[in-house]
C-alpha cells in the first residue's frame, strides 16, 4: 500500500507585530505603588503632623505621581518645620525671661535688706498691750527705733472683707498669692466654659463630632485643622482649669492619666444626663471657691456666683463705717481731750488718725 508523503506547512518569519512598550513603564508603575502603599501606611499608622523630616520624605516619594498630594503633604512638612523652630525660639526666649527675672528680684531682695539693716528695721521684739477700755490684748511689733506698730486705731467696721469666700483661715503670704493666682485661673476657665454675666458659654462646643475628632488616631495639626474654633476654645479653657488644680495639689508635672480623669470628672461628655451636667458643674464651683478661699482675706476675685449658680463680675461689698476705737491708755485719751493739740504727738504714739478717733471724729479746736 502506497504511504501519502507527509506534508509540513511552512512556518511563517516572526513579523514583530507584538508591542513590548508598556514593559518600560513596569518601573514608574512600580514606584507609584509603592508611594501609594506609603501614604496609605502613614495614615493609617496616625500621620505626625508635627514631624517636618517624615512629611518632607513622604511628599518626595509621592509628588512625582499625585502631585496634589505630593504638594500637601510638603505644605505640611513646611508648616510643621515652622512650628518646630517657632517652639525653640519661644523656648530660649522663655528662659532668658526667667534669669532676667530672678536676676531682678534678688537685687529688689538684696536693696531691701540693706534698707532694712541701715534703719534697724530688721530687728523688732514682740510685746502685748492691753486696752484698759475694753480689756482686750494685742500683740504689736515694736521696732529697735522706738516706734511702735502696728497699733490698731480702730474696730472692724460692719461691711465684710474684699473676699467674699474667706472664712477666717489664716495662710503664709507664699501661699495665698498662688493660690490668688490659681483662683483666677479657674474663675476665667469657669467663665469661658458657662458665661460670665447671663452671657452664654462653650458649653455646647463639645458636639458627638467634635468628641470623635479628637478620639480619632491622627495627629493634632490635622486634628486642630478639623476641630471647630468654639471647641479650640473649650479645650483651652478644660486644660487651664485641669493646670490650674493639679498644679496646685501636686506641684509637679501632669500626667496624661491625670488631664484624662479631670476631664471625665469636672466637664460634661456627649450624651451625659442632665444630672451629671449639673453634678460637674457642682463639682468645678466646689474647686473655685475652696482655691479663693485658700486665698485669704486680701484676695479681690474677678467674679463670684450669682444666686442662680452663674458667674458675675464680683462688686465689693459697700462699707458702713462706725466710730472706731483707739487701742492707747486711758489716761492718754484723757490727756488729749484735756488738750487736743496733742494730736501730732498722739499720732505719732498710737498711729495716724487715732487722735481724730479718740476725739470723736474731731481734730484740734
Amino acid at each position: 500500500m502506497a504511504v501519502a508523503p507527509l506534508q509540513i506547512q511552512p512556518v511563517q518569519a516572526f513579523s514583530g507585530g507584538i508591542d513590548f512598550s508598556p514593559l518600560a513603564q513596569l518601573g514608574q508603575v512600580y514606584q507609584r505603588s509603592q508611594a501609594e502603599n506609603a501614604v496609605k501606611e502613614a495614615l493609617g499608622s496616625g500621620l505626625d503632623a508635627s514631624n517636618p523630616q517624615s512629611l518632607a520624605a513622604l511628599a518626595t516619594r509621592v509628588l512625582p505621581y499625585n502631585s496634589t498630594l505630593g504638594l500637601s503633604l510638603a505644605q505640611l512638612a513646611s508648616t510643621a518645620a515652622n512650628t518646630q523652630y517657632q517652639r525653640g525660639r519661644d523656648a530660649v526666649a522663655d528662659a532668658r525671661a526667667d534669669r532676667e527675672f530672678g536676676f531682678r528680684q534678688t537685687e529688689a531682695q538684696r536693696a531691701q535688706s540693706n534698707a532694712d539693716r541701715a534703719f534697724n528695721k530688721d530687728k523688732f521684739t514682740i510685746k502685748e498691750i492691753t486696752d484698759p477700755n475694753t480689756g482686750q490684748t494685742t500683740l504689736v511689733r515694736v521696732n529697735t527705733d522706738g516706734a511702735e506698730g502696728p497699733i490698731s486705731t480702730g474696730a472692724p467696721t460692719s461691711a465684710g472683707p474684699n473676699n467674699p469666700y474667706y472664712a477666717g483661715q489664716t495662710f503664709k503670704n507664699n501661699e495665698q498669692m498662688k493660690s490668688a493666682g490659681f483662683a483666677d485661673r479657674l474663675s476665667e476657665s469657669e467663665g469661658i466654659f458657662s458665661g460670665v454675666d447671663g452671657k452664654p458659654g462653650l458649653t455646647n462646643a463639645n458636639t458627638p463630632t467634635q468628641y470623635a475628632i479628637e478620639k480619632a488616631p491622627i495627629g493634632d495639626y490635622a486634628r486642630n485643622y478639623l476641630h471647630s474654633k468654639e471647641y479650640l476654645q473649650l479645650d483651652q479653657a478644660k486644660r487651664n482649669f485641669l493646670n490650674a488644680k493639679l498644679r496646685q495639689e501636686s506641684g509637679a508635672a501632669i500626667s496624661p492619666s491625670e488631664f484624662e480623669s479631670g476631664d471625665k470628672q469636672y466637664f460634661p461628655l456627649p450624651n451625659d444626663p442632665p444630672e451629671v451636667v449639673a453634678q460637674k458643674a457642682a463639682n468645678r464651683r466646689t474647686v473655685i471657691e475652696g482655691m479663693a478661699r485658700d486665698a485669704g482675706a486680701g484676695y479681690r476675685p474677678k467674679y463670684v456666683f450669682d444666686a442662680n449658680g452663674k458667674l458675675a463680675p464680683y462688686q465689693k461689698q459697700t462699707e458702713t463705717t462706725s466710730k472706731p476705737a483707739v487701742s492707747a491708755p486711758a489716761a492718754a485719751i484723757a490727756a488729749l481731750k484735756k488738750d487736743p493739740r496733742l494730736s501730732a504727738q498722739f499720732d505719732a504714739k498710737y498711729g495716724s488718725g487715732a487722735a481724730k478717733s479718740a476725739l470723736g471724729g474731731g481734730g484740734e479746736e
